[in-house]
């Protein structure tokens, strides 16, 4: 029997539900307060669809050096402010 295929480390998981939907669910960051992961999910109808999907939306979430964009709290206004500067 061949062995089943992994995604890579940090790219996301895909399920199929019980109603017969795809999902695929990623990692956004960490609650600074108590430290569990901050999920959030994508659906297709089709197992390609969801991959296709959870791809384009891990793209958006790092930047050229592979780092994640993604803030929580005071650094995201901060990060906001820089953004708003480099336009000017």
């Amino acid at each position: 029997m061949p062995a089943k295929k992994r995604r890579d480390a940090g790219s996301g998981t895909i399920r199929q539900r019980a109603d017969g939907r795809w999902e695929g669910r990623y990692t956004v960051g960490y609650d600074p307060e108590t430290g569990k992961q901050i999920m959030r999910s994508v659906y297709a109808k089709t197992k390609r669809e969801v991959r296709e999907k959870l791809n384009k939306t891990l793209m958006g979430l790092y930047d050229r050096y592979g780092r994640n964009i993604v803030q929580t709290g005071g650094e995201m206004e901060s990060q906001q402010i820089l953004e708003e500067h480099k336009k000017i």
